[in-house]
């Protein structure tokens, strides 16, 4: 009997040494999901400015977060051209491999200053400091209309297809006609919080 109750123990501290050891408070606005986990999920965060074009959050419920000095600095892959707003939105968080992944939304800007709606993916260490981030959607439309589709994946890995739509030609000859949807694929895999790209 005592060696079944020493056993109980071992096991417990085992199972407690094992575990993410991440401050409660570090993840409390965020919402756990089990991948696969897709943009599509994301719809109801964005709309589109008919009128506009503009691409607007469309949040509820969820108290913005101003990025801190660290955040703002740290390089984030696949963002090339967007530019950080001052604040977040906290959205989701997810474990693989005792590693905490945190997803955010916000507006971002790009290079002409047009507003973009953000999905990135930031991992952190069990002390909860930044190991990477990567951009997984931007949309904004500046005569093209941008924007990423992605699954994150159980396995540990992401795809991604960014897509570029040239919504109108303006040359004499084909004035006002739209262009075709032109999109490229690329494979992340997440290792030990590092966002890795494999193709």
């Amino acid at each position: 009997m005592k060696f079944i109750i020493k056993l109980f123990f071992l096991l417990l501290l085992f199972s407690c040494q094992n575990t993410p050891k991440n401050n409660k408070k570090q993840i409390e606005p965020y919402k756990e999901v089990i991948l696969p986990y897709t943009s599509q999920k994301l719809k109801p965060f964005y709309s589109v400015d008919s009128l506009t074009g503009g691409v607007e959050l469309t949040i509820k419920d969820i108290k913005p977060i101003t990025f801190t000095k660290e955040e703002l600095l740290q390089n984030v892959k696949n963002s090339e051209g967007i530019n950080k707003g001052n604040a977040y939105y906290p959205l989701i968080y997810f474990y693989i491999d005792s590693i905490i992944y945190k997803g955010i939304i916000y507006n971002g800007y790009s290079d002409n200053d047009i507003n973009a709606f953000v999905f990135q993916l930031t991992s952190y260490d069990n002390k909860g400091k930044i190991i990477d981030a990567i951009l997984l959607d931007s949309r904004f439309i500046f005569e093209v209309y941008y924007w990423n589709d992605f699954t994150i994946r159980s396995d540990g890995y992401i795809d991604l297809i960014k897509y570029s739509h040239q919504l109108y030609d303006f040359s004499e000859e084909n004035y006002n006609v739209k262009k075709n949807i032109e999109s490229k694929k690329n494979i992340y895999k997440m290792n030990k919080g590092k966002f890795e790209k494999v193709e």
